[in-house]
């Protein structure tokens, strides 16, 4: 950059030496302003960049991470129940399967030794949550390695273990400690991604908005403790290649904790062979413990603590657990996701257990289980009912359970196309309808845009400047800024797919690379629209009267005033991205939380941008032209007359003949700063959501208000929360909604239909699937 001035000082200084005296003198006073401005500017950039630019103590952050996670995780347990009276017991011991490593390697002694010291991996838990918690930390800190593998059927608790032992662990730990941090695998890749890189990207989504620099350096320092809750959640290829990558990434002394089912983790080890014909590929160091099945008389207690329904008798259930173990329904009943849910929809529900007992009707334990599935949503939105056991009347605002069980149904469809276990709301309008959508989208912009600009030309008397014949002046430069501003509102809506949501930010520090990142979007969206203007306009010129020396003058002075209205829209856009600012504390990420931050960020960014931009609007028209007159002037030989001031008051005169000058400014600086406000808030997640959640409502496929319903889902104990999405509460019920008879399936590969007219999809209605 300092060559290129160098240079272009060089040739100036000898331009001037070519030049007359007079002339000279006019253009080495615009340049010592110019060098001046920016000598301000480099200074003020230089500040800003310095400001507040190094991050607190790595110990600080960790000890900030971990009251956020605890604070996350405390609500999550309240959520799920795990607080009330009457949790059912978990037990878990050293598993028998050849999973593990040899005893000395996890005991930490060399090969060989005469003496190997066992560990004492038994465990129980039941009681108050707090005690369970602090006795599986410390349980869990006797390993020397710290590393534990947790296997258990589906529903067996091992989630609920990792839960309570990040809770007991940050509850026991002492400042600078590492912070347990539970993270979901099913979005990592193991064979593309490292496994740093993904707890570095998983953690940044998590608690401080996608932004990477804090967790990276925690992961750095040995401050973060991974529990990796669902090692089955990767892709049945990549399992192998996923233990593989945690065994090289922890290395020798990193601890880590992995959470996976019983069957899925012993094909991984084994590699689908028995030993020991299998060449086994352990978890280095880590003992592996198994949660084992609650046994009847526990089930038993658990179902016997509720009050049921008139004629919802279990005595026969009962009866039939504590003499048969290998049935149907006692294998079913053998874990606690299956026991809490028998319970909710026979207390809500009522009916006969007895049915359970029908061994014709439920031949096998998944028969069972996809029966009380099935009854989950009706269960979950049933009325609530009275002691005397009339129907409470439901809520204004409950749906009911046809729409409830349509609306999971098209959420579940769509993480299923898109194979994540996780709904980020965020993450919806860039998923939801085809690639044609946008371009429409884009169109029904323009033409409202074109409309009301070519009305308010027409109706302000604009003289006819555009000299193309048979068309009127107001009707070209209508049509120039509708197309202009469909351009851009399809490029904004393609930038801001992967946006994530942020938050409302006044700091000085990374104001520099805030300023410029915003900057740099707004030359990019004006950039194309810009070009082709001017790009059009030279061939508008070509095809009418050609160039003379007054349509070359007016080229230029449209060429002046497009760049700077480019470079006033980018600072619009500099100051919208100044205010989200990176987080350096972390943040518990609430599904309605982040929705409400995006919302208010995006206002105040839009409003921000939109008033700065309408203030600068007509000061950079002028400044334009004034630059275009005294081009113009030098390069024919400005003899110093008319005078700058002269200039400027011609200038200010754009409109000979309209209508008054004050309504012209204040209408052009109006549409400038709305249509920049409209820009800087659009490419953010909450309009984007806003605009597609309607659309998907006015199908069916979604409730007016999706975030109430879905929050409402989590109370009902059908969704659970974490890190700023929903999940289901019971995974298998998002196959059990995804073969729901209410929207038949369609063939793989077809989960849009494609339409001839692909803009359509916006307005027909279509099946609520």
């Amino acid at each position: 950059m300092l060559v290129v001035l160098t240079l272009a000082l060089v040739v100036f200084a000898l331009w001037m030496s070519l030049d007359d005296l007079a002339t000279a003198s006019a253009w080495a006073g615009v340049l010592g302003l110019f060098l001046t401005v920016v000598g301000i500017i480099v200074t003020l950039a230089d500040s800003l960049g310095t400001v507040g630019s190094a991050l607190p103590a790595p110990d600080q952050l960790a000890d900030d991470l971990a009251r956020t996670v605890q604070n996350s995780w405390r609500e999550e347990a309240v959520a799920r129940g795990l607080r009330r009276a009457g949790v059912l017991p978990l037990a878990w011991a050293a598993t028998r399967r050849a999973v593990s490593d040899a005893p000395h390697n996890i005991a930490g002694q060399p090969p060989g030794s005469p003496l190997v010291l066992r560990l004492r991996l038994d465990g129980r838990l039941s009681g108050a949550l707090d005690a369970g918690a602090g006795a599986l930390a410390r349980a869990y800190r006797q390993v020397p390695s710290g590393r534990l593998v947790v296997l258990g059927e589906p529903g067996a608790g091992k989630t609920v273990l990792a839960l309570l032992l990040a809770l007991g662990l940050l509850d026991a730990r002492g400042p600078g400690e590492p912070v347990p941090v539970l993270l979901a695998p099913s979005g990592w890749d193991p064979v593309s991604e490292p496994l740093d890189d993904w707890i570095v990207r998983t953690v940044a989504a998590l608690y401080y908005r996608g932004q990477r620099e804090v967790p990276q350096l925690l992961l750095a320092q040995g401050l973060l403790l991974p529990i990796v809750d669902g090692l089955d959640e990767i892709s049945e290829v990549a399992r192998r290649s996923a233990v593989k990558a945690i065994d090289h990434a922890v290395g020798q002394d990193r601890p880590v904790v992995v959470t996976c089912r019983s069957a899925e983790y012993e094909d991984v080890i084994t590699a689908g062979s028995p030993p020991p014909a299998a060449e086994l590929h352990t978890l280095r160091r880590a003992p592996v413990v198994e949660v084992a099945r609650i046994p009847a008389e526990a089930a038993i207690a658990y179902l016997s603590d509720v009050y049921w329904p008139p004629g919802t008798d279990w005595s026969s259930v009962y009866a039939h657990l504590r003499t048969v173990s290998d049935s149907p329904v006692a294998t079913a009943l053998a874990t606690p996701l299956m026991i809490s849910l028998a319970r909710v929809v026979y207390e809500r529900l009522g009916g006969d257990p007895s049915e359970l007992l029908n061994q014709s009707a439920f031949r096998s334990r998944h028969a069972v289980e996809d029966h009380l599935l099935g009854q989950l949503v009706r269960a979950a939105y049933a009325p609530d009912r009275l002691p005397s056991g009339s129907p409470v009347a439901p809520t204004r605002h409950a749906p009911d359970t046809v729409d409830a069980l349509r609306w999971l149904t098209f959420l579940a469809r769509h993480l299923h196309r898109w194979r994540e276990r996780d709904f980020a709301w965020w993450l919806l309008p860039g998923r939801a309808f085809s690639t044609w959508t946008v371009p429409a989208l884009g169109l029904a912009v323009a033409v409202p845009v074109m409309t009301v600009v070519t009305a308010w030309l027409l109706w302000a008397g604009f003289p006819d400047t555009t000299n193309l014949p048979g068309v009127p002046g107001p009707v070209t430069i209508g049509a120039f800024v509708g197309a202009g501003t469909g351009v851009v509102v399809t490029i904004t809506w393609y930038a801001g797919a992967a946006r994530r949501p942020g938050r409302l930010a006044f700091t000085l520090r990374g104001s520099q690379s805030r300023l410029r990142r915003g900057l740099s979007y707004g030359l990019m969206v004006t950039g194309l629209p810009g070009v082709t203007g001017v790009v059009a306009a030279a061939i508008g010129i070509s095809v009418g009267d050609g160039w003379s020396y007054a349509s070359t003058r007016r080229y230029c002075a449209v060429v002046a005033v497009g760049a700077m209205l480019s470079l006033t829209v980018s600072s619009g856009f500099a100051v919208q991205s100044w205010l989200d600012a990176a987080p350096v504390r972390s943040a518990h990420a609430d599904p309605v939380a982040l929705l409400r931050e995006d919302r208010r960020a995006a206002l105040v960014g839009a409003l921000a941008a939109g008033v700065i931009t309408a203030l600068l609007a007509f000061p950079t028209v002028i400044a334009g032209l004034v630059m275009s007159y005294l081009a113009d002037a030098a390069l024919t030989g400005w003899s110093g007359e008319p005078s700058v001031s002269q200039l400027i008051s011609y200038a200010l005169d754009i409109v000979p003949g309209s209508r008054p000058a004050e309504l012209t400014v204040a209408t052009i600086a109006g549409l400038v700063g709305s249509a920049v406000a409209l820009l800087t808030c659009l490419p953010r997640p909450w309009p984007r959501f806003a605009l597609t959640t309607l659309i998907l409502a006015v199908r069916g496929q979604l409730p007016w208000r999706p975030m109430r319903f879905l929050a409402d889902a989590r109370v009902r104990e059908i969704l659970r929360q974490s890190g700023g999405r929903f999940s289901s509460a019971m995974p298998a019920c998002k196959n059990g909604w995804l073969s729901s008879r209410t929207c038949p399936a369609r063939p793989e590969g077809h989960a849009m239909p494609r339409s001839r007219w692909p803009w359509l999809p916006y307005w027909r209605w279509q099946s609520p699937c």
